[in-house]
């Protein structure tokens, strides 16, 4: 049996707490004209996280074990579904996808994942009616049938595998169409989100260079894209230690793509690109009709010094633990200051 944690992240006093920061988004203090309330978390089903205190598991051989160190990354939506990825930070279990529904949040399924990925990034591939993960330990893109996450199970002969070229690392991705975007993480420079081509090759899927790609803030956790009246916007999530704030970028697409590797200046400071300051350990990205659905990692137990059931010696707690999906609408997001973009 494992231990009660002391530290409740789904009571009611610290969902209050936190809930200031969420509800009241915040922008660089050089950002004269924001006006706070204008930016308010949206209401309708609580979406919570499932599987923060405890997850159950059913092994390869059909035994079922608890584990109370999942840590929710990415989200993603695929036809009537909410995905959510997982890893166990202990590594003792495999990685995880909680199935929930998308119109009142219920919690269906736990998928277990035939490896211990980090599941980062996450995407459904429309088209071919597929959920694509990153898959950072081998540097692949694995996609798993939808019908199949539906019925709880997996089978690898129907899983199909991307390789991505050596000199690039896929820590988060985005599907659209034909087209794929895989960028990588790094904790102080920038980097880049390269856009591929989905192409047929030996009967299988390969990855095709267009030569197309945009620079990315450090720290990016994931990426989405927003089209709102003809114009595109990249949104990044990015964030890196339980103690620092995250931030959420929101660029218009014409401005990122020129802005260079190494840019004189920081990205908000450009103008048709906003920084939000949000709570920390922000993860996933997923853009649902025009509202933005957002994971943090901050309620994992981990993150509050807990490990297998049992308190940590030494462990910083994270200020924040939020145990839910929270939305904004992006509307409003693109409307907060008189002067738009």
């Amino acid at each position: 049996m494992f231990k009660k944690n002391k530290f409740n992240p789904y009571s009611k006093k610290n969902w209050e707490k936190l809930k200031e920061d969420l509800v009241y988004l915040r922008t660089p203090g050089y950002q004269k004209n924001f006006k706070h309330k204008e930016i308010l978390l949206e209401d309708g089903p609580t979406l919570y996280l499932p599987g923060l205190d405890e997850t159950r598991i059913v092994l390869e051989d059909g035994r079922e074990e608890a584990s109370k160190d999942m840590v929710p990354q990415s989200i993603a939506f695929a036809k009537n579904n909410i995905f959510i990825g997982a890893y166990c930070h202990t590594k003792k279990y495999n990685s995880i996808l909680f199935l929930l529904n998308k119109e009142d949040g219920r919690h269906c399924k736990t998928i277990c994942l035939p490896n211990k990925c980090h599941v980062g990034g996450m995407s459904y591939d429309e088209k071919r009616d597929l959920l694509w993960v990153c898959n950072s330990g081998t540097n692949k893109l694995e996609g798993y049938p939808i019908k199949d996450l539906e019925e709880g199970k997996i089978s690898s002969q129907r899983v199909l595998k991307i390789s991505v070229p050596k000199e690039r690392k896929a820590s988060y991705l985005l599907f659209s169409g034909e087209e794929v975007w895989i960028g990588s993480f790094h904790p102080l420079a920038y980097e880049r989100a390269y856009r591929y081509k989905i192409i047929c090759k030996d009967q299988g899927l390969d990855l095709k260079e267009t030569g197309d790609f945009v620079v990315t803030p450090p720290k990016t956790q994931g990426m989405e894209i927003y089209h709102f009246r003809g114009r595109e916007y990249f949104l990044f999530s990015c964030s890196h230690g339980r103690l620092k704030k995250s931030s959420l970028y929101l660029c218009e697409s014409g401005a990122l793509k020129k802005i260079k590797d190494k840019p004189g200046r920081r990205m908000e400071e450009h103008r048709g690109i906003r920084l939000f300051v949000m709570p920390e350990m922000m993860e996933g990205l997923a853009v649902c009709g025009d509202m933005l659905y957002v994971t943090y990692e901050s309620g994992a137990n981990f993150y509050h010094g807990f490990s297998e059931g049992k308190k940590l010696a030494k462990a910083s707690a994270c200020p924040s633990a939020c145990d839910r999906i929270c939305r904004y609408d992006l509307k409003k997001l693109l409307g907060i200051e008189d002067d738009g973009f």
